[in-house]
């Protein structure tokens, strides 16, 4: 015969288990939610992934009517950025809306005026 004593033990060792599960379960659940509502992509690799991606568009970017310059920038936050220049705000909404990012990273694009070189 089983003392009341035993089955109360069991009884504990049984809600701690399940306990434990549930714990286990919504823990997992609140990550698995937390990851899909992220809204900002992974963040793509450092200054010499960025600059390969600059080296295969810049062409194209210059290209562009009103294209002064292009480049890395750094954005207000500390994420790296492509920095393109233009000559005005025409421009400017042009290339921002042909390149709101380019493979991933934050494109800033940045009314200068026409550059000259010295």
């Amino acid at each position: 015969m089983i003392s009341p004593c035993m089955s109360m033990n069991r009884m504990m060792r049984r809600t701690a288990l399940l306990l434990t599960i549930a714990v286990v379960v919504i823990f997992s659940a609140v990550v698995v939610m937390t990851s899909r509502t992220s809204k900002s992509p992974p963040p793509p690799g450092g200054r010499e992934d960025l600059k390969a991606v600059l080296d295969r568009h810049a062409a194209a970017i210059m290209a562009q009517r009103g294209v002064v310059g292009v480049g890395i920038t750094q954005m207000e936050d500390g994420r790296l950025a492509i920095a393109i220049n233009v000559v005005g705000e025409e421009a400017a909404q042009t290339v921002s809306a042909l390149y709101p990012t380019l493979e991933g990273y934050p494109v800033r694009v940045m009314i200068t005026g026409e550059i000259e070189a010295y």
